[in-house]
């Protein structure tokens, strides 16, 4: 283990990035059920349009997460 020691900061860097990824992934389903059960039945378009933008900001944020997570490690 002592070659992982330079590059600590690194490994914790990577983990604390796909950790935050994966976090983010697990929000999508929940704001989609959110705003099935809650947001629809009021047919508020204001509030459907910001749920709307915070599902795709989760879904933009995961994604770019884990694909520099990943060109880190390799």
């Amino acid at each position: 283990m002592h070659y992982l020691k330079p590059q600590s900061a690194k490994v914790a860097l990577q983990v604390t990035i796909k950790f935050s990824a994966t976090l983010l992934e697990l929000f999508l389903p929940w704001i989609l059920e959110h705003i099935i059960d809650v947001v629809a039945p009021q047919k508020d378009l204001g509030m459907l349009a910001m749920w709307g933008t915070l599902m795709l900001l989760c879904a933009v944020a995961a994604f770019l997460g884990a694909v520099y997570a990943n060109r880190m490690a390799a």
